[in-house]
């Protein structure tokens, strides 16, 4: 009998792909062709995941882009991002960063939140709180000098940059009422003091998530019209959900609906592909080993068996520095360190 599926390749059947296997098939290439040049200048940025994105990028010995404030007192062989803005959970902060920095590129007013810390004791960037030896500031003044070279830095390397990968995490955030700037740490972790008149929890939607992201990709443009587009969803659960409701529950909906807006945007965009990290580390028969003891954080063992997915399905190792050869085991089942401004939730009190 015939059917549409008969002549389906094998990894487009669960029995074949999955079901039959022993362990997990390597080619979860992207279903457009894409490679990554030794001579592409690369740049990052995201959520607590992109991480290690960024430091594969790094260790790969690709043509990786850094540039970071003068004032900045931090060890930079220890910085991973391509510029110092910490993380970026959703959409809504990517376009937010990136419309602040064309307008500083116009010379035009931008955004910026300086307030003080939970204690009074300094000044925090708040669309920033977690960034590395730049967050903390004696006065406002300081801040937003370290925030206009922030902003020019952004502007040199996004006009230097082929291809930038942007690893999304959250559809959940606190927005700051007055100026409804999307704040990556909810006010009174770290700075700020909670107050319902002039904060408010969103859960973004769909609808909302692909506005700012196709937004967020023409002011990309705007700096090089040749930029590339590398997406992926991490696969790191929510801290906590401000939702009544279970948060794994929470977890699913955000990362469905980011991952629901990533494929359609890769399906309209020429230029824009997927790194299945988020299903890699989520695969059936990995699963058990891709996380740590919480089962919310990414273990040592599952970032290198998604980097070396990465690596075999998006570059040519033959052109790279220091390519990934080992025998993966699962004995590399341990923690990684990243900073992660959610996990700051896990340290007050609810």
């Amino acid at each position: 009998m015939f059917h549409p599926y008969i002549k389906s390749a094998s990894r487009q059947r669960w029995s074949e792909a999955i079901g039959s296997l022993s362990k997990p098939r390597e080619d979860f290439g992207p279903a457009k062709n894409f490679v990554i040049g030794p001579d592409d200048a690369i740049i990052s940025l995201g959520s607590c995941f992109a991480q290690h994105i960024a430091g594969c990028l790094k260790n790969l010995g690709l043509n990786y882009i850094q540039k970071f404030e003068s004032v900045s007192q931090f060890d930079r062989e220890k910085q991973i991002y391509s510029a110092n803005y910490g993380n970026i959970y959703t959409a809504k902060q990517l376009r937010q960063l990136l419309e602040s920095a064309i307008k500083y590129k116009n010379g035009e007013d931008f955004s910026k939140l300086f307030l003080p810390d939970t204690k009074g004791d300094f000044i925090v960037d708040m669309l920033r709180p977690y960034a590395v030896g730049c967050s903390e500031f004696a006065t406002e003044k300081e801040g937003l000098a370290a925030r206009k070279e922030h902003l020019k830095n952004i502007d040199e390397i996004l006009s230097e940059t082929d291809l930038i990968t942007i690893t999304l995490g959250l559809t959940e955030c606190w927005v700051h009422k007055p100026t409804r700037l999307a704040l990556p740490l909810a006010p009174g972790v770290m700075g700020g003091i909670y107050d319902p008149k002039l904060y408010e929890f969103v859960n973004y939607t769909y609808n909302e998530v692909y506005e700012d992201l196709y937004h967020s990709l023409n002011i990309l443009r705007q700096f090089k019209k040749s930029m590339r587009f590398l997406f992926t969803i991490s696969p790191v659960s929510l801290a906590a959900t401000y939702e009544k409701e279970d948060v794994f529950i929470a977890t699913t909906y955000s990362k469905s609906v980011l991952r629901a807006v990533v494929g359609e945007i890769v399906k309209l965009e020429p230029e824009a592909f997927y790194f299945p990290s988020y299903e890699v580390i989520n695969h059936p028969l990995l699963r058990h080993m891709t996380f740590t003891e919480d089962m919310r954080n990414i273990s040592s063992f599952g970032v290198k068996v998604a980097m070396k997915y990465f690596q075999k399905n998006f570059m040519a190792t033959d052109v790279l520095k220091n390519p990934i050869r080992e025998k993966l085991t699962p004995v590399e089942n341990k923690p990684n360190t990243i900073r992660c401004d959610e996990e700051m939730l896990e340290k007050i009190s609810f």
